[in-house]
């Protein structure tokens, strides 16, 4: 079982396979509804799957009827838990079965694939699965039933570490007809903040736990006195900010003695609100009339503008909020509904296919106004307030808002910004483990921007001796300069640098000791700028008796 944790929040992806009677007007739920068979007289109604039941609901269905809950903790904490979902029918029973991959846009997916079968049997049916693209494929599920009009699945995954493709999957099955679905679950990741404090002319690093600054720049030739309102950090990690005049400025986080350099010329556009897309990286801002939204040129300083529609109904205020995009790539826009008024404030998501503003939902309980949005870890989001010496969050779909750490933690800052940094995964692909048992743990760090000197620590755990870890780097990223057990579990192993797309895998291996009962939890960590992101491996703990007896005349 694939399983990270982030502070106190879990998130469950709920996978519910059903075989269900079903008229031929259901079975046009496509693409996520698989269908195969014949139908049977009678109606079938589809449980809820992710996050409540509607049109693409994911869900095998079938003549037969036969149903099961798979639960996978860790996934995203927000949006959806998958990143992408194929599907497809095998008509002709036979005995064995290709299950059609996908095109994952992210890397480190756990790839979850169920197969539903046709004959009537609670024996296993299931085995042989194949992807040699896919590592520690694990089946979870094989079942079935007799009962009613009987039928069975069965469920496996395994994890796909780069973005792209998977391929096929092949399996042996009990000559059967199947349906079947490949659904790629999203990792948990971890995102830095930043802001621009103008009083103190500085960029800022905010942790978002407690609100409290760490200033990484500060001083001449930044122009924050001339109230630079826009900010942004796009996937290279570079920040960039607009002053007053409409000069674009880049800076870098992690050469944070050199001073920010200037980009182009001055464009006279004070873009107050700017945020970069997380996977294209390109740069968009946002004046204070909300009639246009430019992309930003991070090279020449050139803008393009986009003109957008607004809603008819509570359409934002000029001068208003500011932009982000989440880690999906929506972008979001905070403010008021009247300027001003702390009490209209809501939040938008900005549609860049249609080039609209689509209503969210009113944020309420704020103290003041909204001048800033970043998304945390758990893609809430977070925002700065005018005159107000902490952070706020709030969920995505709005409501009441909540203070985060104490008055002071902070000084007022102007704008906000946020990109994840990394994709964190941790399993051994297996759900019991025995006293005993020799167990590997598979750790891999994805980068989603640029990384420098991110520390691995995975402690000490009752009952698990650990023998030995190992390190492998791709896509430019480096191992840390010694790997052992003692600094694994001591102060931790520094990963000098990880490029964008840049990947490290840390391989522990572990042996089960003493004679634990319940289960058994190895809890990694990674450190980053002060934040902390952890990802949990939870195996229940199987015993083996072995009892002698006689019997007695």
């Amino acid at each position: 079982m694939k399983t990270q944790k982030l502070k106190t929040k879990t998130k469950f992806a709920f996978l519910i396979l059903s075989l269900l009677l079903v008229p031929a007007s259901l079975v046009q739920a496509t693409p996520w509804f698989q269908a195969a068979g014949t139908a049977l007289s009678g109606t079938g109604a589809v449980s809820p799957a992710w996050p409540a039941h509607q049109v693409g609901d994911i869900a095998l269905l079938f003549d037969h009827v036969y149903a099961q809950i798979i639960t996978y903790r860790g996934v995203i904490l927000y949006g959806n838990p998958w990143d992408v979902t194929g599907g497809g029918v095998k008509a002709v029973a036979s005995t064995s079965v290709t299950v059609t991959g996908v095109t994952t846009t992210v890397p480190d997916t756990l790839i979850v694939q169920a197969v539903a079968r046709d004959n009537d049997s609670a024996a296993a049916a299931f085995s042989a699965e194949t992807n040699a693209n896919l590592t520690g494929i694990a089946e979870r599920s094989d079942a079935g039933t007799t009962s009613g009009n009987g039928g069975g699945f069965g469920v496996w995954d395994g994890i796909w570490a780069t973005a792209g493709a998977t391929g096929n999957t092949t399996a042996t099955v009990t000559s059967s007809i199947n349906a079947f679905l490949t659904i790629a679950l999203k990792p948990t990741t971890m995102s830095t903040i930043y802001a621009i404090n103008n009083n103190a002319a500085a960029i800022q690093r905010i942790n978002p736990a407690d609100s409290v600054a760490t200033t990484v720049y500060s001083g001449a030739p930044f122009p924050l006195a001339n109230r630079a309102a826009g900010l942004a950090q796009c996937p290279d990690g570079m920040l960039y900010f607009i002053d007053q005049t409409g000069q674009l400025y880049q800076f870098n986080p992690n050469t944070p003695a050199v001073a920010p350099v200037t980009i182009g010329a001055a464009t006279g556009l004070d873009m107050i609100r700017m945020s970069c897309h997380p996977t294209t990286g390109v740069l968009y801002g946002m004046p204070s009339a909300v009639n246009n939204l430019y992309t930003i040129n991070t090279t020449t300083g050139a803008t393009t503008a986009i003109p957008m529609t607004l809603p008819a109904v509570t359409p934002p205020a000029a001068g208003s909020g500011d932009i982000a995009f989440d880690a999906d790539g929506t972008l979001y826009f905070v403010g008021e509904g009247t300027a001003g008024n702390a009490a209209t404030e809501r939040l938008w998501i900005i549609n860049l296919a249609t080039n609209t503003f689509e209503n969210v939902g009113a944020v309420t309980g704020l103290p003041n106004v909204a001048n800033g949005i970043a998304f945390d870890n758990s893609g809430n989001v977070l925002l700065s307030l005018s005159t107000q010496t902490r952070l706020y969050t709030v969920s995505a779909d709005g409501g009441a808002a909540t203070a985060i750490g104490a008055a002071g933690a902070m000084p007022a800052v102007y704008d906000l910004s946020s990109v994840n940094v990394l994709l964190f995964t941790k399993t051994n692909n297996s759900a019991f483990v025995s006293p005993g048992d020799t167990i590997t743990y598979t750790v891999i760090l994805t980068a989603g921007a640029v990384v420098n000197n991110a520390v691995f620590t995975d402690p000490v755990v009752a009952n698990l001796n650990v023998s030995s870890v190992t390190c492998a780097a791709a896509g430019g990223a480096t191992c840390p300069a010694s790997v052992t057990v003692a600094g694994m579990q001591g102060a931790g192993l520094t990963i000098p640098t990880m490029p964008i797309g840049g990947s490290i895998t840390f391989t522990i291996t572990a042996n089960v000791t003493n004679d634990p009962t319940g289960t058994l939890t190895n809890t990694a960590t990674v450190t980053l700028s002060g934040q902390t992101n952890s990802a949990s491996d939870t195996d229940a703990i199987k015993k083996m008796w072995i009892t002698r007896w006689r019997e007695v005349y």
